[in-house]
């Protein structure tokens, strides 16, 4: 898994700032660290649909992780920002299947509940459950990029393992 905020003096900053603590240690208990972090882009025209997944099918902190994805540009439907279905996170981890792209895709997700967007001015951010069902469609502009940054937080205390059906879909030898 990346971890930009050890290679970004700014990034690490960042991850660590008072409020964003104070927030995920409302969720995750006292003790949190910020174990994974990524700069996601999906630049004008890109086609790529990322399919309904939860983030806690890659985790191996067994799911009971929370996420900040920051926006680094406006965010609209069109621009390829996410989507939700609030509550899935309440379902627990659901089966998934790695498709064509290698997106662990959960099939009939949309059966769980309706989907709403995730519009962001630059800037702005999203917190949510590792658990929680999310995708997004293409960028469809012609001009503007969805940018973000996003770190993903866990308890301290939690051990890193391989939870059941992981280690047969993910290659850790790439990360």
């Amino acid at each position: 898994f990346k971890a930009f905020h050890h290679e970004v003096a700014e990034l690490y900053d960042l991850v660590r700032t008072p409020l964003l603590t104070a927030w995920m240690v409302d969720l995750l208990g006292e003790d949190v660290v910020c174990h994974t972090s990524m700069y996601i882009t999906k630049d004008p025209g890109d086609p790529t649909v990322v399919h309904w997944h939860q983030d806690c099918s890659y985790n191996p902190m067994d799911s009971r992780c929370a996420i900040v994805w920051i926006a680094l540009d406006d965010v609209t439907i069109d621009n390829g920002g996410m989507w939700f279905i609030p509550g899935s996170h309440l379902l627990g981890q659901l089966e998934f299947e790695k498709n064509a792209t290698g997106i662990l895709e959960t099939h009939h997700a949309e059966t769980f509940g309706k989907k709403v967007p995730m519009e962001l001015k630059a800037g702005q951010a999203v917190l949510f459950s590792d658990q929680l069902l999310h995708m997004s469609l293409p960028n469809v502009t012609k001009d503007r990029h969805r940018r973000s940054f996003n770190a993903t937080y866990a308890n301290a205390a939690l051990v890193p393992h391989l939870h059941k059906g992981l280690s047969s879909v993910l290659d850790y030898k790439q990360y």
